[in-house]
């Protein structure tokens, strides 16, 4: 399996970045994630942190050459990180409730799966045309599926940064998981905040 990778943060207009990337690598597999800590809730880089550092733990503890269940193994790395964020927040004096999106992927044989909560995005790209991008979980995403808004519209709308899904928190994460997908020489995934 040949591929490049690339990697790039800014702290933007704010006073810390709170992104986090890792990228972990194996014989036949690569996988890539990616955390967005939420600034409005204390504890946003801690919530980054801890998740890139769970997924990649859960990497590291496969003993087999070929993850089997690829979605499911996503799936419960950031349910484990969930845990952790909330057990970390609770245990400062005085608790805290961090939070951080995210995009994970794992590439093995030819074949990239994902899972992602909130905003954080993957793009699936071919030829320069946008094969997917993952849907984020806020309230104008929904609103828009709806039909109630347009494309335009979301760009405008008041609350088009308001997160309905998150990691950490009091509420468990609903993630949502990509298909299975063959990728073809020159496909190109690019994970963002």
């Amino acid at each position: 399996m040949k591929y490049q990778l690339a990697s790039h943060t800014l702290a933007g207009g704010r006073s810390s970045n709170q992104d986090r990337i890792a990228v972990l690598e194996r014989d036949n597999a690569v996988l890539m994630v990616l955390a967005d800590g939420l600034g409005g809730h204390e504890g946003g880089a801690l919530a980054a942190e801890i998740l890139v550092n769970t997924v990649q733990h859960a990497l590291q503890a496969v003993r087999q050459p070929v993850i089997t269940k690829p979605s499911a193994f996503l799936a419960l790395a950031i349910m484990q990180a969930h845990k952790l964020i909330v057990a970390r927040g609770a245990g400062m004096t005085p608790p805290i409730s961090p939070r951080t999106t995210c995009v994970a992927c794992l590439v093995q044989n030819g074949y990239a799966y994902w899972a992602h909560v909130g905003d954080s995005r993957l793009y699936h790209l071919r030829a320069g045309n946008v094969l997917l991008r993952t849907l984020d979980h806020t309230l104008t995403e929904e609103m828009h599926r709806g039909g109630l808004l347009s494309e335009e519209e979301m760009k405008r709308h008041p609350e088009k940064a308001r997160l309905l899904k998150a990691v950490g928190g009091p509420q468990i994460p609903s993630i949502s998981l990509g298909e299975e997908t063959l990728l073809h020489t020159g496909d190109t995934l690019l994970l963002c905040t």
